[in-house]
């Protein structure tokens, strides 16, 4: 049990406890209350309303202390019913002064029969109970996945550095199993978080489901797909595994849970986010085997991308086109509607000033990635590569930096 089921449970007792301490006080004045559908509703029968909702949040919070896996139903019961005692009160208020206000307009207004004011206070205090149970619902169901993700994260941080340690030790096939449990447990979250689904699945399905939800890209797909293949030859055919695959796996592992550290979103943005000095490093020219790599992410930022994206990822294309015009041209280079679609939003993502400030900056950029693309042109032999980057040239040096007030 995680910590905020624990403080969870102790909220419920201690909300029960306070209860009963009010209990004297319902004794003494519970037969107060308002007459509502010749029905007369008392504070003791909102008291014990509020007991009984209690009571079966801390039922079914028990049933998930004592069962031994996560049942989806139990939570839902004991959260809903707490929440709903919480909203009693209030609702139980709310109720009362809207009959105490029927009751004086049906005296003022007699064209509006008591009925009729009954019913719109019964509705608006069904709204209101809905509005308020609905956003406890939402802050338990947050807070309580806010915890489960703190927890495991810690456990795959444990996990991790004892698969290093087993390096070190040269236990390469135990160092490779911790890992497989570590990628199957930041799998099972990430989709977890997604879906909302708690039902098992096995590595292969759980890899296919977040490649589905685009929480994983083609290159994270491969990288994982070989380090679920070795850890089941390592497994069921006892293959031999190398200190370097080792190595690899852990490495892969780490990328994939700061990457499905984002429950939701663009598996290539998420990458790029999380590794971005390596990335701006590999544009730059400095690490040429992650070029491909980092443009592999790119590209799958920007097809899944959205308007707030589309400016986050600029600058990626600014160091690209700065340094080696040839990588974002063969980024593009098979698909015309993409490239075009690029071309036309880079005055709004290059060369648009939002914070201000920055027109002078911007000039700068526009004359130095006009420079680039110039060089570009002059030393490339493909014919098709310098078409490309004079169309790209040609639009920059087309756009006038803008400023928003």
């Amino acid at each position: 049990m995680d910590e905020f089921a624990k403080t969870k449970i102790g909220f419920t007792i201690a909300l029960l406890a306070t209860a009963f301490a009010l209990k004297p006080l319902v004794d003494a004045y519970g037969q107060i209350g308002f007459i509502f559908f010749d029905f007369r509703i008392t504070i003791k029968i909102a008291f014990l309303i509020t007991i009984g909702l209690l009571g079966i949040a801390v039922y079914f919070i028990s049933l998930q202390f004592i069962s031994t896996k996560q049942i989806a139903l139990f939570e839902k019961v004991s959260g809903s019913s707490y929440a709903l005692a919480l909203s009693v009160p209030v609702v139980f208020i709310i109720l009362w002064f809207l009959v105490i206000i029927g009751g004086w307009l049906t005296k003022v207004v007699t064209i509006i029969p008591e009925m009729v004011w009954n019913i719109l206070a019964g509705l608006i205090s069904g709204i209101v109970a809905n509005t308020i149970s609905s956003a406890i619902r939402k802050a338990i169901n947050k807070k309580d996945n806010e915890s489960k993700q703190s927890e495991n994260r810690k456990k795959e941080l444990e996990l991790l550095s004892r698969a290093e340690h087993l390096i070190e030790d040269g236990h390469f096939d135990l160092a490779l199993l911790e890992t497989g449990k570590i990628m199957e447990m930041t799998l099972r979250q990430a989709v977890t978080s997604a879906t909302g689904e708690s039902k098992l699945l096995t590595m292969y399905t759980l890899i296919q489901q977040a490649h589905k939800l685009n929480l994983l890209s083609n290159l994270d797909i491969e990288q994982v797909n070989s380090v679920r293949v070795l850890r089941n030859n390592a497994n069921h055919l006892e293959s031999e595994i190398t200190k370097e695959q080792a190595k690899e796996a852990v490495s892969v592992a780490k990328r994939m849970i700061k990457t499905l550290s984002f429950a939701k979103g663009i598996a290539g943005y998420n990458w790029l986010k999380v590794n971005r000095s390596e990335a701006i490093n590999a544009l730059r020219g400095n690490n040429k085997p992650l070029v491909s790599t980092v443009i592999v992410h790119l590209w799958d930022a920007w097809v899944n991308r959205d308007g707030a994206i589309s400016g986050e990822i600029s600058e990626f294309f600014e160091v690209a086109l700065q340094n080696n015009p040839k990588t974002i041209i063969d980024m593009f280079s098979n698909n015309k509607d993409q490239f075009n679609s690029w071309l036309n939003q880079i005055d709004t993502q290059m060369f648009t000033d939002y914070i201000g400030g920055q027109v002078e900056q911007l000039t700068n950029l526009k004359v130095n990635l006009s420079n680039s693309l110039k060089n570009f042109i002059i030393s490339s032999k493909s014919e098709s590569d310098q078409k490309i980057a004079q169309i790209i040239k040609n639009k920059i040096e087309s756009i006038s930096v803008r400023e928003i007030d």
